[in-house]
Parts: structure tokens; C-alpha cells; sequence
């Protein structure tokens, strides 16, 4: 299995991203997180959605 990350920086302060609990989009498996989701305004906010992203991925693997 190959996993892709794209990091890019965008900046939707006033739009946001239709995200489930764990930030995943209605495409199954694409996540918006960050300032992508838009619904972030810090740093520390948009690291914590990483968090919360890898460790959702985490469990649908099984590894956690």
C-alpha cells in the first residue's frame, strides 16, 4: 500500500471544508486538515488535526 501526503499552504479562513468528526471528507480516505479545513486559525489548532487525522488512519489499520 502507498499512502500521499500533500502539504500545501492555503488559506480559507472564510470557507470551510464539509469534514466528518475526524476531518475526513465526503471522498473516503481524503482528509482536509489544517488551514484546509478552514476551520483552524492557529498553528497549534492545525497541528492538533493532524493528530487527529493519523491517528484515525492509525486505527483503521489496525496499528493502534
Amino acid at each position: 500500500m502507498q499512502s500521499v501526503l500533500y502539504g500545501v499552504e492555503v488559506k480559507f479562513y472564510s470557507s470551510k471544508v464539509a469534514v466528518g468528526e475526524h476531518f475526513e471528507t465526503a471522498l473516503p480516505g481524503f482528509y482536509a486538515i489544517g488551514d484546509g479545513a478552514g476551520v483552524t486559525r492557529g498553528l497549534m489548532q492545525a497541528s492538533v488535526t493532524g493528530v487527529v487525522v493519523a491517528r484515525d488512519i492509525m486505527a483503521r489499520l489496525g496499528t493502534m
